[in-house]
């Protein structure tokens, strides 16, 4: 198979991220696969592995520069993809425009939740969404939401979860060092959690949390593995609430695994997401986590049985439950060991990679058996 992914940029993104990991772990077969970057950004690239049928492009286009959707209209008119498929909004609405399956087996991949994306998919998917044979969802609860916010119908969107690779556990001499660059107390347990400083991950309900929890547990210690729009706000607030010396914010870091690695609990207090990644990394580490009952988390999370959920926007909730798990040591290894066989039997790249495959070729056969998956229209 000789296989186009358009993506909008691969800049640093969750999206990013699950196209590199795919590619790296994509069987050593005859296909063929072509990276295509819409916009300039590609600090992303070099986490793509050297393979000899696997090339990257960087068309370099600004944010609404629409030369770029001709250049990949080109690409599909001319006959040397046997699939096409798409990533984000830009892309998804791209493929769309420019024929979509008259020209190659067409997928969409849907990231995130699709009411938060723009008007341009939005449209572009209600008018033409019969152009791509297959919706691509990282949950359950993605292709839901695309059935009620696009229209999309249910026979075209498939579930095909996100995936981490098997990390190898870090050196103890690693996880060391990163506890020292704190001052953690020795005998502090570690709430970890790892993202953007942005609102939708619900920082301010999770400094609340700390704030409750710590009036039983003295002993918990939040570490802060991420930047972004919210930092300075997050540690003021913090100091506010008199957790100067008890939230620790780590900044930015490339080697997270070390970071997941220290944590005694992990945490995600999200008020949306689809499929994240970092669960499934932090629960891959055998730590257990703390997570909100939103996007497609329960679809990774089995409460009570892999780790505990809460209501979005909850601190009082989110306390409660990083307090049960900080005074019962038999329920956090329980729980850890429970979270990490799930994600290592149901979310690994090689299952990805083998559904996706599979739904390549279910796709080009109906094709070439004359037999679409779904009419093109106009």
């Amino acid at each position: 198979m000789r296989i186009l992914h358009v993506i909008d940029h691969l800049g640093p993104g969750g999206a990013q991220t699950v196209l590199a990991e795919m590619v790296n772990a994509w069987p050593d077969t005859n296909d063929e696969l072509h990276v295509v970057g819409l916009g300039s950004r590609a600090e992303m690239t070099p986490r793509f592995a050297s393979r000899p049928n696997v090339t990257i492009d960087i068309l370099g286009g600004g944010k609404w520069d629409v030369s770029v959707l001709r250049t990949v209209r080109q690409k599909l008119r001319s006959g040397q993809f046997d699939v096409v498929h798409a990533h984000l909004t830009k892309s998804i609405a791209g493929v769309l425009w420019a024929g979509g399956n008259r020209h190659a087996v067409s997928c969409g991949h849907l990231h995130g939740n699709p009411r938060l994306d723009s008007l341009l998919l939005t449209v572009a998917v209600r008018r033409w969404n019969r152009r791509v044979d297959r919706f691509v969802s990282c949950c359950d609860a993605i292709a839901e939401a695309a059935f009620r916010r696009f229209g999309v119908p249910r026979t075209q969107l498939v579930t095909i979860p996100n995936a981490v690779r098997n990390r190898a556990e870090c050196a103890v001499s690693a996880v060391g060092q990163q506890r020292a660059g704190l001052t953690l107390p020795g005998d502090c347990l570690v709430v970890g959690f790892v993202g953007r400083l942005s609102q939708e991950k619900g920082l301010l309900d999770l400094l609340r949390a700390m704030s409750i929890a710590g009036r039983s547990s003295p002993q918990l210690h939040l570490v802060i593995v991420g930047d972004g729009p919210q930092r300075t706000m997050l540690e003021r607030r913090a100091k506010r609430l008199g957790l100067a010396d008890t939230v620790h914010f780590a900044g930015f870091s490339d080697d997270v695994a070390a970071w997941m690695n220290m944590f005694d609990i992990g945490v995600l207090p999200s008020h949306h997401e689809g499929l994240p990644l970092v669960l499934l990394e932090i629960q891959q580490m055998t730590v257990p986590v703390v997570a909100t009952r939103v996007g497609g988390i329960p679809e990774v999370v089995v409460d009570r049985q892999t780790g505990l959920l809460v209501p979005p926007s909850d601190p009082e909730a989110l306390a409660g439950a990083l307090v049960s798990l900080a005074s019962n040591t038999a329920l956090r290894d329980r729980l850890a060991v429970a979270g990490r066989d799930r994600v290592r039997d149901l979310f690994s790249i090689e299952r990805q990679v083998a559904l996706l495959r599979s739904l390549y070729e279910a796709l080009l056969a109906d094709r070439q058996a004359g037999r679409p998956a779904n009419a093109s229209t106009s």
